[in-house]
């Protein structure tokens, strides 16, 4: 709890829980400070008044006996039975990654602003993560045909490439 800021709008990452170990953050940068938006923030600041103790060293997302929740337990148990409502249960956290770096991509959000989000490097925020939509590709073919070839009388993208 005592890296999660007042007002619950920043978390600092110091450490990472695999298999139940805690131990140092894997990826580079390793310690980090990341944002959380105003309605994510305003969500953990319910959850820590009602789930967490008090204690600085208290755990914000920790299971029966104080201790921090597997990855595979808040996936399986708590997140997965939420995305199946919605026929998503395939969804594990590298999507979730993916989908933040894809989404981010369209917005054209710093490549570098998320990348440190995620703590991951911009070569993989850019490289890896991103996948481009149909459109998006659709719309960058006709920019470069109409800097070749001159712009054209057409100009609508065919509805199947919307999503």
């Amino acid at each position: 709890m005592r890296n999660v800021s007042a007002d619950a709008t920043s978390v600092k990452v110091q450490q990472r829980v695999y298999r139940g170990e805690i131990d140092d953050p894997k990826t580079e940068p390793a310690k980090r400070e990341v944002a959380i938006p105003p309605q994510t923030a305003e969500l953990l600041r319910e959850w820590m008044a009602a789930a967490v103790g008090p204690e600085p060293e208290a755990f914000v997302f920790a299971g029966e006996k104080g201790t921090p929740v597997w990855r595979d337990t808040l996936l399986y148990d708590h997140i997965r039975p939420k995305l199946k409502l919605h026929g998503l249960e395939w969804v594990d956290f590298q999507v979730m990654r993916a989908t933040h770096a894809s989404i981010g991509h369209r917005l054209k959000l710093d490549p570098k602003a998320t990348a440190d989000q995620r703590g991951h490097g911009v070569g993989v925020a850019i490289e890896e993560y991103p996948k481009t939509s149909l459109k998006d590709k659709a719309v960058a073919a006709k920019k470069l045909e109409d800097a070749i070839l001159g712009k054209s009388k057409v100009v609508t993208i065919p509805q199947k490439w919307s999503a």
